[in-house]
């Protein structure tokens, strides 16, 4: 029995240090760089990509349509295993610009600005952009295209302006035609509904929406409106986001001592189906505490365009964490879970998977003004990992946060670089949540490039950077998921 003991505890420590294959990372990616008309672009700014190998060297190659002369190129680059492999893109060739009209969910075409990449070895990537001059960028996980769906509904950030952001379609075919239904709502009612049918052949130009909105029905101006999208598309997709201008609330007076812009871009995660009027066996559960968030954005599940079923979850604080508070998820996308007068949320369901977001925030000691956002998707628990994990930060002002089960919270059997985590300064908070014992560990990481957390149990990790290219501009990204199965 000994013999066996220790040969299990040898077999474990080989996976944890070689890391598990988790479902964001892949061979095959799509994503883009999105410059919004409402900022503009210094000569300073770097488009880059961080390829980290999950196992072995590999080579990556970037196939993109350029704006100088519309043609199809391909680099190549190298990528080396256990070290930062951060490569830049031409910013000139790659980016585009999305501009806007007035009250409506505008749907417009650029010129192809999908990259796609392709890798010989399994890699994480992840996306940055960085203008230090005009103090505005983000990071973004790339998620492979396992990832890719034909429907997503979600909400819109908040801002204290008329433009709330640009959803850029990603067809993963490179050739053939894709339909794309895209339903605008404002405040959870019905706006439009728009059909596009385009070539998705690399190099024909390609489809985005934006949300601006200052009135609906002739009401006078505000930028207090909320708006959500439904998209369904005939063949998979991936989506990429930005809200060039988000702010705490959409009023000023909500926003602590003043409403301070900032960029956010992601990529969102669809929920995976499931038949109307059923049921999942495990539930799903999200958690997330109020050090770096403003609220949660929870989707409806995807149950199909003609299931009326009506899905509730049980949310849950730092005060009622036994039963909790039943709650009707909305489905337009406007349901939300705010952090701003708790400590802790959380929410279980059997009704289906709730795609989340958070819309996370650098808050002063107010605990309401903010230095910075980001947005990124939230998992399940059923879509937390274990073993190792490579991640990325930039020189200084980074934390990794992240979150543990009962398994993965003693701090004897953690590791960051190599380190065990009571040799390192760190925070931690209990979440005592769905009858089970989570924990919230909050550390800094010093130090440009690729870094690695090591845990025997299961978790979720996050990295934020504050005051990245400006006082007021924050860098926020997840590190990776795996797929939660319908049921």
């Amino acid at each position: 029995m000994l013999m066996k003991y220790i040969f299990s505890l040898l077999i474990t420590g080989f996976f944890l240090e070689q890391g598990n294959a988790v479902d964001s990372d892949g061979k095959e990616f799509v994503f883009t760089f999105v410059q919004d008309v409402a900022w503009s672009l210094s000569a300073a700014t770097t488009t880059t990509v961080i390829v980290i190998p999950s196992y072995n060297d590999t080579v990556c190659s970037f196939k993109y349509t350029q704006n100088s002369d519309s043609q199809v190129v391909t680099l190549q680059e190298m990528a080396i295993f256990g070290i930062t492999n951060e490569f830049t893109l031409n910013i000139k060739e790659i980016i585009v610009q999305f501009t806007y009209a007035g009250n409506q969910f505008y749907v417009g075409y650029r010129k192809d600005f999908r990259i796609f990449v392709s890798c010989t070895e399994e890699v994480k990537l992840i996306g940055k952009i960085a203008d230090p001059v005009h103090a505005w960028g983000d990071m973004f996980l790339i998620p492979s295209l396992k990832n890719a769906s034909t429907q997503y509904t979600f909400a819109t950030p908040t801002a204290y302006t008329y433009v709330k952001g640009t959803i850029a379609f990603l067809p993963v075919n490179k050739e053939g035609s894709i339909n794309i239904n895209i339903v605008g709502y404002v405040n959870g009612a019905f706006f439009s509904n728009q059909t596009i049918q385009y070539d998705t052949t690399l190099g024909q130009n390609q489809y985005y929406a934006n949300v601006w909105f200052n009135s609906i029905n002739n009401s006078p101006a505000t930028p207090d409106l909320n708006t959500s999208i439904a998209i369904t598309s005939s063949s998979p997709v991936m989506l990429s986001f930005e809200a060039p201008l988000t702010t705490t609330s959409n009023l000023d007076g909500s926003c602590g001592s003043s409403c301070i812009y900032d960029f956010v871009q992601f990529m969102p995660i669809a929920s995976q189906p499931l038949q109307c009027n059923s049921f999942l066996i495990l539930p799903d559960q999200r958690m997330i505490t109020n050090d770096f968030t403003t609220r949660l954005h929870v989707s409806p599940p995807n149950l199909g365009a003609n299931c009326n079923a009506i899905t509730k979850i049980t949310a849950y604080d730092e005060n009622n964490n036994v039963r909790g508070t039943e709650q009707i998820v909305d489905k337009t996308g406007l349901t939300e879970i705010s952090l701003m007068n708790d400590e802790v949320a959380g929410f279980s369901t059997i009704g289906g998977q709730m795609s989340t977001n958070r819309f996370g925030s650098i808050l002063d000691e107010d605990d309401i003004t903010a230095h910075g956002h980001f947005m990124h998707y939230v998992p399940s628990t059923s879509e937390w990992i274990t073993g190792k994990t490579q991640f990325y930060t930039l020189a200084k002002n980074c934390i990794l946060e992240f979150y543990a089960d009962a398994d993965g919270s003693n701090s004897d059997f953690i590791k960051i670089d190599g380190h065990n985590m009571d040799t390192l300064k760190y925070d931690r908070k209990l979440l005592p949540f769905f009858n089970n014992q989570y924990t919230q560990f909050v550390v800094e990481i010093n130090g440009y490039g690729l870094h690695t957390i090591q845990n025997y149990g299961k978790y979720v990790a996050y990295v934020i950077c504050k005051h990245v290219n400006g006082p007021y501009n924050a860098n926020g990204y997840l590190t990776g998921f795996n797929q939660k199965k319908s049921t």
